[in-house]
């Protein structure tokens, strides 16, 4: 960790203002398609299934995602904006072990591609994991969480390394059912987000809410209001404030039941920030196949 640091340094001392902003505002861009580009993992239909967690002591499961969407707004541009359509490939990792009590542990891992058709300058890839603990049952209460995660950022297809991320986030969630098949979802966390570039590091206080209606045994839809506000608090971006809304709909359907699914995911995101040139949206939507094995 020191010697990042002390590299990043070097790097602050030897560029000057203006391309070290310039720098760390596409690195935080391309951070941002990221987690757009991943949202939609999470209406996989398999997960909806409540019995998930509680069918096994233990579980592994591979997540292969092959996506094709059309982007808005690629280089999340204030005027000007580029659209293009990109296939975003996907290998997840994850354990999950229960502990009693509502308790459970999650570990994954992430690798990802985001390769454009014409504007290839947007290319990026990634590598991640991630611990989770969660301290209770969201069904039955409030349920608080607690999470770590680590991103390694590369240009093209891990070409140049850009920037490493670590993000502590603390939360708590509830879900309730409203009738049958249908049921509600509140999350509200704080994140701390530190980086080999500290012009990306960060605050973020996050509000969602996710409705769920499962269509018949094989089929379901969710609808999905996202909220943050981002302090930044290094280099060239300290006082950056940023306020953003992320809506998501999305129709999920198992094709071959635990094996193929297909996710079709529309997502909108709107961002306000104090500093000039970054307010933009972003219109992103296509379907996704989802390649599982639960093991």
């Amino acid at each position: 960790m020191k010697r990042i640091l002390i590299l990043t340094a070097a790097g602050v001392m030897l560029s000057n203002p203006t391309e070290l902003r310039a720098q760390s505002s596409t690195i935080d861009q391309d951070i941002e398609r990221i987690d757009l580009n991943l949202l939609d993992l999470q209406f996989d239909f398999t997960q909806l299934d409540p019995a998930f967690i509680e069918e096994a002591p233990q579980r592994w499961k591979l997540t292969v995602g092959a996506p094709i969407a059309f982007n808005s707004n690629v280089a999340n541009a204030e005027t000007g904006a580029l659209s293009d359509f990109h296939s975003a490939p996907s290998l997840a990792l994850s354990y999950t072990r229960p502990m009693g009590g509502g308790v459970a542990l999650e570990i994954s891992a992430l690798s990802t591609l985001d390769a454009y058709f014409d504007e290839t300058a947007a290319d990026q890839s990634s590598l991640g994991s991630s611990a989770k603990i969660s301290l209770g049952d969201a069904t039955k209460g409030w349920a608080p969480y607690a999470s770590y995660s680590f991103t390694s950022l590369y240009s093209d297809q891990f070409g140049d390394h850009k920037v490493s991320t670590h993000s502590f986030t603390g939360g708590f969630g509830r879900t309730v059912g409203l009738a049958v098949g249908t049921k509600l979802s509140v999350d509200a966390n704080v994140t701390r987000r530190e980086a080999s570039l500290a012009t990306v590091e960060q605050w973020r206080f996050t509000a969602s809410t996710t409705l769920s209606q499962q269509i018949d045994a094989t089929s379901s839809f969710q609808v999905q209001a996202q909220a943050f506000w981002a302090g930044f608090t290094g280099g060239a971006s300290d006082g950056r404030d940023d306020e953003q809304i992320i809506l998501v709909g999305a129709y999920s359907r198992a094709l071959v039941p635990d094996l193929v699914n297909l996710t079709i995911a529309a997502k909108f995101q709107r961002n306000w920030s104090n500093v000039a040139g970054k307010s933009y949206s972003v219109f992103d939507v296509g379907p996704r196949l989802n390649f599982v094995s639960k093991f």
